[in-house]
């Protein structure tokens, strides 16, 4: 204990004094480089166009001058043909674990990392590509996990022209076959449990599927429950035998796509109504990869010394495009799920390692509700530990999070104090994006910190194949999105009920986006188009958000609100519903939180989830007693959470009007297939309210 509080003291004082010769070279010439430099700037000639800061014409790609992403993938594995590519853990075996609870978990061990190179990427690719050609396939669906499948699967598509319909592994048959009818697919791309889960429903539903190809279950135990004879006019067609069937083929290769071709129809995650599927352009996608690879990379250049983690749907734009500029850039990619990433998932058993400590990313993409759980994974672990250890671990984050404000970095408390927080993800991490909703100031800073890698802040849509803005490893600031991407460019309408202007100091609107990488629309839904989808005079096209944006004085992007998420109380005062909620589930009790809203009431109430390890130790403490959800319904537990709250709101300095007055305790967890949040862990307000109704009734009547 004194060796590692001398090692700490001597770790402060060291970094203090600032007298290492390369930090104050590199770090301290880097800072000035990026704050004299103009993240975004207006166009020429245009008094509210804001354009990148990097370069004096909004551009269409970096890629190997290429704009189709079925050459850029060719000039790729020509390039690093012999470079390990993708990445699949061998299962070792498989165990059933007891919980408290009395429920049985199939808990699993795995072992390394099993690579294919780019050269045999692009040979599975073309021999894929071959099979569906073969079996006649035009349009399919990839209704799969993240996986190395869905990226072989999705590139062979590309090569042959064949159009693809992505679908979330959450949904439900019910979902997925409105998706399938919608599009008109009639080739599904799948995996054996998803079969197992779904196939019959959908086949009722679409008897017009012509073949379900199907990968390997990731378990030993996991066999098809279905039989081809059961199903003679739909082929059944195991994934290993697509890889035959294309090496004996005949038939020609068709044409490729053209830049204007719509090859991918994405279904956004639909926070509010019916899912829509956006149809995005060949050069919309390269567009993307070029504008969003280009601005991340300032500094900080991908290489195949680079490790990429996987894990996120590849069916939500944010892993789609992250995968595609890594890869591009000769990085490998190791995939991964949210019930394997760290030693703690859930399905890693207890005692052996997750797949970040065997992969060791030096690159991860991320959405918000991740990196909360890895904060409060790691402020539980500090808590836990002797009063001594808890001090030394605040001591030096507080002193990093004051050196990272001014854009420095303490690199001997990153060895000596941090580096067992960064080996929650491996300890390599050198940069790491969070997209698909806000981070809140505290996580971003906290991640920084504790996982000892810039964080950097990515805003896109799926309208937009993937990216507007992304700040870059040199901003210091938080809650930021950066300059706009080269590929793009962003102008702000006024919205005069709420006082936002073009013409605020600083500039302040509703956030259209337009340029190469915008998407053609909403597939069969002409109506939803032409109200999202203008254009102006000069026959540009541009999307409306609905997010309200603001551009800081070096042209950096500022999220700041959102239409659909501001409410007007009864006192007449707007209030910004997921901000208020970003900050309140950083509480240690919650894992999510939803506020709501009467326009004829003067206050706000909530339903709170709750974390159940930090709840249950809170009330063994209290001798409440019974189990996780009894324990949510005691009086004396919403007390304790609901001052928390309340504790955690004044912090951050948030208005009486915005702290809720009332909070129901909810420990039904709010996973994706509930059908209360996206796949991203966004909020779908709609379902809540219907949801919750009846609670938010009685919070009110209280």
């Amino acid at each position: 204990m004194t060796a590692t509080l001398l090692a700490g003291l001597i770790g402060f004082l060291w970094d203090r004094l600032s007298l290492i010769p390369w930090y104050i070279l590199t770090n301290q010439r880097r800072k000035v480089e990026y704050q004299t430099r103009q993240k975004s700037k207006l166009m020429p000639g245009e008094e509210n166009i804001w354009m990148s800061g990097d370069t004096e014409r909004v551009i269409e790609t970096y890629y190997y001058g290429e704009r189709t992403m079925d050459k850029v993938f060719l000039k790729a594995v020509e390039k690093f043909a012999d470079l390990p590519a993708l990445g699949t853990r061998e299962l070792l075996q498989e165990v059933d674990e007891v919980q408290p609870n009395g429920k049985v978990f199939k808990k699993a061990v795995y072992g390394e990392y099993k690579w294919i190179t780019f050269r045999e990427f692009g040979q599975k690719v073309d021999q894929f590509a071959k099979a569906l050609t073969e079996i006649g396939a035009k349009k399919v669906a990839i209704y799969m996990e993240t996986r190395a499948c869905w990226q072989i699967a999705c590139q062979a598509c590309f090569q042959h022209n064949i159009d693809i319909v992505t679908v979330y592994a959450s949904l439900g048959d019910e979902a997925v076959s409105a998706a399938l009818q919608e599009a008109e697919v009639d080739y599904l791309l799948t995996s054996g449990d998803l079969v197992n889960r779904s196939l019959v429903g959908v086949l009722k539903k679409v008897p017009s599927l012509k073949a379900v190809v199907w990968a390997p279950f990731d378990s030993f135990s996991a066999k098809l429950k279905v039989k081809q004879e059961d199903y003679p006019n739909t082929k059944i067609i195991e994934w290993e035998d697509m890889y035959a069937i294309g090496k004996n083929s005949k038939k020609p290769k068709p044409d490729g796509p053209t830049p204007e071709t719509v090859s991918m129809i994405m279904y956004t995650s639909g926070t509010s109504g019916k899912p829509k599927g956006v149809m995005i352009r060949q050069k919309g996608m390269v567009a993307a990869c070029s504008g969003i690879g280009e601005r991340i990379q300032t500094g900080h250049r991908f290489s195949p010394d680079d490790t990429y983690i996987g894990y996120l749907p590849l069916a939500h734009i944010l892993e789609c495009m992250a995968e595609s500029c890594v890869l591009w850039n000769g990085t490998k990619i190791g995939y991964s799920s949210a019930l394997t990433l760290t030693d703690l998932s859930s399905r890693i058993k207890k005692g052996s390692q997750g797949d970040a400590t065997v992969l060791k990313p030096t690159l991860l993409a991320a959405v918000p509700e991740i990196l909360e759980r890895i904060r409060k994974g790691v402020q539980g672990k500090v808590n836990s530990g002797s009063a001594f250890g808890k001090w030394l671990f605040n001591f030096a984050y507080d002193y990093k999070v004051r050196q990272l404000e001014i854009g420095r970095d303490t690199p001997i408390l990153n060895k000596l104090i941090f580096s067992k927080t960064s080996a929650m993800m491996g300890g390599k991490l050198r940069l790491l994006l969070s997209g698909g909703a806000p981070l809140e100031e505290k996580t971003q800073r906290f991640t920084q910190a504790t996982l000892c890698a810039p964080v950097l802040i990515g805003y896109g849509l799926t309208e937009s194949s993937g990216g507007v803005a992304v700040s870059d490893c040199f901003d210091n600031q938080v809650r930021r999105c950066g300059g706009v991407i080269d590929t793009l460019m962003v102008k702000l309408a006024p919205w005069e009920e709420a006082g936002y202007f073009p013409t605020n100091n600083p500039p302040q609107g509703e956030v259209l986006f337009g340029g190469p990488a915008v998407t053609v629309g909403y597939f069969k839904m002409p109506e939803k188009t032409a109200e999202d989808y203008i254009t102006d005079e000069q026959g540009r096209t541009w999307f409306k958000t609905g997010d309200i944006g603001q551009f800081d004085p070096d042209g950096a992007l500022r999220i700041v609100d959102r239409k659909k998420d501001l409410v007007k109380l009864r006192h007449g005062e707007y209030l910004a519903l997921g901000k208020i909620e970003a900050a309140l589930k950083t509480s240690k009790y919650l894992t999510n939180i939803c506020v709501f809203a009467d326009q004829n009431e003067l206050s706000v109430v909530a339903v709170a989830v709750a974390k159940e390890d930090e709840v249950l130790k809170a009330a063994t403490e209290m001798f409440v007693s019974g189990d996780f959800e009894a324990v949510c319904k005691d009086e004396r537990i919403i007390k304790m959470i609901t001052e928390d709250v309340w504790k955690v709101a004044k912090e951050i300095k948030l208005t009486k009007q915005e702290i809720p007055s009332k909070i129901f305790v909810e420990s039904l967890q709010w996973l994706p297939e509930t059908g209360l949040v996206t796949d991203a862990f966004k909020l779908k307000r709609k379902p809540l309210n219907e949801y919750y109704a009846k609670q938010i009734k009685q919070l009110y009547k209280k």
